[in-house]
């Protein structure tokens, strides 16, 4: 675990020591923490047939599913 800067515009910094690659980032609220999903630069192109908004609610859920699991493995 490591403890970020936020500065005067709520830019949050990334320490060195953890690996980050990317320019972007998806923010996802879990209870009162945050979940950090780094974005990557170069998509990889699907064929779907839901739309945008039902894929974003399933990503959206898969990621808080991912997030509590890590959650209860942490903290045993």
């Amino acid at each position: 675990m490591s403890v970020v800067k936020i500065d005067a515009h709520r830019r949050v910094y990334v320490p060195r020591d953890i690996e980050f690659d990317a320019d972007e980032a998806v923010m996802v609220r879990q209870g009162e923490a945050l979940l950090l999903i780094p974005v990557p630069r170069k998509p990889i192109p699907i064929d779907v047939k839901e739309g945008v908004g039902a894929l974003k609610a399933r990503a959206e859920a898969r990621a808080r599913e991912d997030a509590s699991e890590r959650r209860r493995r942490r903290t045993g």
